[in-house]
């Protein structure tokens, strides 16, 4: 992943995907019991997991943070657009009629 994760800045999508996709691997290796006793990290408690490598490091955070929010924003604003569609197409039509009735 250290190697893997500067190759994918310049790439919010596939950021985004990869952290997806890391989280629920670290889910399913929590879920299934995973536990740090018996390995050589036996001085940490609980496994902080892979997402911590990426997200910890200030830079990747904030590049991965950058490319939600923009992700965030782009559906907003295509909802409203969608939402501004609908109205105006509706208020089209309900003129349309009035003049055919008039």
């Amino acid at each position: 992943m250290r190697a893997t994760v500067p190759l994918l800045l310049g790439h919010p999508a596939l950021l985004a995907h990869m952290v997806y996709q890391v989280i629920a691997f670290d889910e399913a290796v929590r879920a299934s019991g995973f536990s740090l006793k018996g390995t050589m990290s036996q001085q940490q408690e609980e496994w902080d997991g892979l997402c911590d490598v990426i997200l910890n490091n200030a830079e990747w955070f904030e590049a991965w943070l950058e490319g939600e929010k923009k992700c965030q924003f782009s559906q907003q604003i295509s909802c409203i657009r969608n939402m501004l569609t609908t109205t105006l197409n509706s208020r089209l039509r309900a003129v349309r009629r009035d003049r055919r009735s008039s």
